[in-house]
């Protein structure tokens, strides 16, 4: 089974979210490769909140920033983008962790945040093993 993780980023305070996004996309989601090397994600997808394009200002989250919701209360979500980080096993899983556990890894995944997260919003949470379904019903 692989192991999980979701990050859910919230922008740094000041940044429009289309720096933030094309930030994301140009320099940090490529730097992760950069900084883990063999140990990166077997996958790295990125969601970003989707946002109304005519100027709807009824759902503005708590930092300001528009977003679309179907249900629940948008003062509550201040995030911008969730991540979702996939390792094929245990094993992988814990050769990545163990990278941080070097200074400069941990220097160089801090300052490629600063430059774009508000880091002390940012939450990163496992979900642990995770067992995939496809179509044909058999688990992955």
């Amino acid at each position: 089974m692989s192991i999980m993780l979701l990050c859910f980023t919230v922008r740094k305070p000041g940044m429009s979210f289309q720096d933030y996004k094309a930030y994301y996309e140009q320099h940090h989601s490529k730097n992760i490769y950069d900084f883990l090397g063999d140990d990166s994600p077997a996958t790295y997808s990125r969601h970003y909140v989707e946002r109304p394009s005519d100027g709807d200002s009824s759902h503005i989250a708590a930092h300001g920033a528009p977003a679309i919701f179907l249900t629940g209360q948008p003062e509550n979500f201040v995030f911008d983008a969730v991540t979702i980080m996939t390792w094929e096993n245990e094993e992988a899983y814990i050769s990545m962790t163990k990278k941080f556990t070097d200074p400069d890894v941990v220097s160089r995944f801090t300052a490629d945040e600063e430059v774009f997260l508000d880091r002390s919003k940012v939450v990163l949470m496992s979900v642990g093993r995770v067992p995939v379904t496809p179509p044909s019903g058999r688990a992955l």
